[in-house]
């Protein structure tokens, strides 16, 4: 999941919000999930039609086990991209867990 997906212009535009999706990347390479979450938050705040910012930030929800910020996070990115194909699948096995 991580690195997937495209920005957007949105309120922050991709300027502002590209250095904290780059933060979050780098949090997540090395297992710092809680810094991860703050950047990529930090980066849909700035930019809110940053899909990749989202899906990412879906991944590292879901890798804490935190399914239900995982799959609201999933939603958005098919709201924005409804052809996002990985994205559709994700969420299709974060829902399937949910219910188990």
């Amino acid at each position: 999941m991580p690195g997937e997906g495209c920005g957007g212009g949105g309120d922050g535009g991709p300027g502002r919000a590209e250095p904290q999706f780059n933060l979050g990347l780098i949090h997540q390479k090395y297992g710092q999930a809680d810094a991860a979450i703050r950047a990529y938050r930090r980066a849909t705040e700035l930019d809110r039609s940053f899909v990749a910012a989202h899906y990412n930030l879906a991944a590292v929800y879901a890798e804490r086990g935190m399914l239900k910020e995982a799959l609201a996070e999933l939603v958005i990115v098919i709201t924005l991209n409804p052809n996002y194909e990985k994205a559709q699948e994700h969420e299709a096995d974060i829902r399937q867990l949910l219910r188990e």
